[in-house]
């Protein structure tokens, strides 16, 4: 549960999970830190109320997010990068108890070596493709409710034609969108 002035860390901030979480995180008035492939991902993230962001491409974020928390300690991680060093830095930057999301499908660490580096914390893996058809469904039944309420802002999406499917998978793959790459 993140709460009012919690520290959260937001790997691939203008990806479509990552806008999503910023849009949830300035409801909740939650102080968040980014990181974004490219200059222009970190201006959108910028644009999200972010207070800070640093490049997805190595772990300098560690350092950016320690200068800019004044000594507090990042509380949530939500985690999408399989690049060497990022899970590792991404725990470094988390304080006693906090929680760790993480959203990839690949090169992912189990709990068990994540306790080796941080027995405190609790490590989580959420793949929405493995949760039960209940639960998916009363969670886009509240997801409808908050977009009718205007709680929930649409995702920016870039759409391509069934024919166009390999230029999408490239755009994807390079991380070149902002928002879902979408398939018609």
């Amino acid at each position: 549960t993140v709460a009012r002035s919690d520290h959260v860390l937001v790997h691939a901030a203008a990806g479509g999970v990552g806008l999503a979480a910023a849009d949830l995180l300035t409801q909740l008035r939650a102080n968040m830190h980014a990181t974004a492939g490219s200059v222009k991902k970190r201006h959108i993230a910028h644009l999200l109320h972010v207070q800070s962001t640093a490049t997805s491409r190595n772990t300098a974020f560690t350092d950016v997010v320690a200068s800019l928390t004044k000594g507090q300690c990042v509380g949530t991680v939500l985690n999408s990068l399989t690049s060497a060093g990022m899970v590792g830095g991404s725990l470094s930057t988390m304080g006693m108890r906090g929680c760790m999301a993480e959203i990839s499908k690949r090169d992912l660490w189990s709990t068990s070596r994540v306790a080796m580096d941080r027995h405190d914390i609790t490590y989580a893996t959420v793949a929405l493709d493995f949760l039960p058809p209940d639960m998916i469904a009363r969670e886009m039944a509240a997801l409808a409710c908050a977009a009718g309420r205007g709680d929930a802002r649409p995702l920016p999406i870039q759409a391509h034609s069934l024919g166009a499917t390999p230029l999408a998978m490239r755009q994807m793959m390079q991380a070149q969108h902002v928002g879902k790459v979408v398939v018609q």
